[in-house]
């Protein structure tokens, strides 16, 4: 920790050596602490650059992305840098509060005025992470293409690989995939979060949703939504702001678990056997 603290002082440009004050909930990936510095609070999160290369300087453009775009809050980016093979991302700190209907509202009116922020094509200027893995963000023209062969068939094929899923398996997701065209309604590409669940947004002291640990890229909007119904942690108020501001396509909620078969097979890659039920039985019923 002394360390790194100097590493701190030195390379985000502090007068005086950071004070640590203590952890921060961090996950599996990073080390996440709180230090003050220049009178200030600052979130640090710290992880292995070797095995999660440039994973902190793709958060730091993003979050940059999305503090200036975004009319959702993304805590501003201070720093990044690497040192000693460890990888740090330094951001201001905001003090969390209580959810409540009112903040609710607001996550829901922001997220629905965030995703008509629009693009020509569906992806990012850059390949990143979902969790600790490779997210592919290849431009495509079509979002049912984009969706085929950047994220499902390619989450496939590592499941396939680590002996995860079998030949049966893959046949059956190509299938579904030349069907999505009858699926999946056309929509503008839409600036997505990318991983938004409970554990990516936190109520502010002013009744303002913070949100953070993104993994953004332009997409179908459905995508986000199917992933705030994964794991819950979002109210009806959030649900019902959302379709007042920006109307979801006819029968959105049919097409829930087609859009989660994505983090489905993100969880089976990263968590193992557990996630493989839900993930056939996506494949049998579509």
């Amino acid at each position: 920790m002394e360390d790194a603290l100097i590493h701190l002082k030195e390379e985000c440009n502090f007068k005086n050596r950071p004070r640590f004050i203590r952890h921060l909930h961090g996950g599996d990936i990073n080390t996440v602490y709180l230090i003050e510095a220049e009178e200030q609070q600052w979130v640090v999160k710290q992880n292995n650059a070797i095995q999660f290369p440039l994973m902190l300087e793709k958060e730091y453009r993003a979050m940059q992305f999305l503090h200036q775009n975004s009319p959702l809050y993304y805590p501003k980016m201070l720093c990044h840098f690497t040192k000693n093979e460890q990888q740090f991302l330094v951001m201001e700190y905001i003090e969390e509060g209580l959810s409540n209907n009112k903040a609710q509202q607001h996550l829901g009116k922001g997220l629905a005025q965030q995703h008509r922020l629009s693009n020509s094509s569906f992806g990012w200027k850059e390949d990143n992470y979902i969790g600790s893995l490779k997210q592919v963000n290849t431009f495509k023209e079509s979002w049912n293409d984009f969706f085929a062969e950047n994220r499902l068939l390619f989450q496939a094929e590592q499941a396939f690989n680590k002996r995860l899923l079998v030949a049966q398996d893959l046949k059956q997701l190509e299938r579904l995939c030349l069907r999505l065209n009858e699926m999946i309604p056309t929509e503008p590409a839409a600036l997505l979060h990318g991983d938004l669940w409970a554990g990516n947004y936190f109520i502010g002291q002013k009744n303002q949703p913070v949100l953070y640990d993104p993994a953004i890229y332009f997409g179908h909007r459905e995508m986000d939504l199917a992933m705030t119904l994964l794991f819950g942690g979002f109210s009806t108020d959030f649900y019902m702001t959302y379709q007042e501001v920006y109307p979801l396509v006819k029968d959105w909620e049919e097409r829930v678990k087609l859009f989660q078969l994505y983090p489905n097979l993100v969880h089976l890659n990263l968590f193992g056997a557990s996630y493989l039920d839900v993930v056939r039985k996506t494949l049998k019923k579509h």
